[in-house]
């Protein structure tokens, strides 16, 4: 054996070496990504529709808090970190939450206003028909004793002429 070979031996040992720990190092990586993935899934939070929210997901997390609000659970985990140091994250979870519940104040508070104008509408129109309705009831009532005093000055101005024609024929009868 030459000293080429033995070269170009240890050359392709650890050119193989070199492909096992590339090898060995990228299916250590997929790992520890798919592991981070997993507790980063297992420790995502939970928004609940009154504001609340928790680092912990299942089944009746937010049974006394109005149910689960996805829209707002996203949110939480796209702006939050389960990953930061235990006191931060606790800080900025609370502030998330306060501005979550004054959020669920505001819109509260919204809807509360367009219920009442709403209602002073509603009521305003009930008064505006009311009030149209009792100015049709006296114009009918104003047109009917104006037709019933019409009927009595023509029946009165009827017998008036009868009396006249009668006492017009009485004194065209005398010689």
């Amino acid at each position: 054996m030459g000293m080429a070979h033995v070269v170009s031996t240890v050359e392709g040992f650890i050119m193989n070496a070199s492909g096992y720990i590339r090898s060995f190092i990228g299916a250590a990586l997929v790992l520890a990504a798919g592991s981070a993935r997993a507790n980063a899934q297992a420790r995502s939070y939970t928004v609940c529709k009154d504001g609340t929210t928790w680092l912990v997901r299942g089944h009746g997390v937010c049974g006394g808090h109005g149910g689960v609000d996805p829209r707002r659970s996203e949110l939480a985990n796209r702006t939050l970190n389960p990953n930061w140091p235990k006191r931060v994250e606790e800080a900025r979870r609370h502030e998330f939450e306060d501005r979550m519940k004054a959020e669920r104040r505001a819109l509260d508070e919204r809807q509360r206003l367009e219920r009442e104008a709403l209602n002073s509408q509603q009521r305003t129109e009930r008064q505006s028909l009311e009030a149209q309705k009792k100015s049709v009831e006296a114009n009918e009532k104003f047109e009917r004793k104006n037709i019933e005093a019409n009927d009595k000055a023509a029946k009165k101005a009827a017998e008036e002429n009868e009396k006249a024609i009668k006492k017009a024929q009485k004194l065209a009868r005398k010689p």
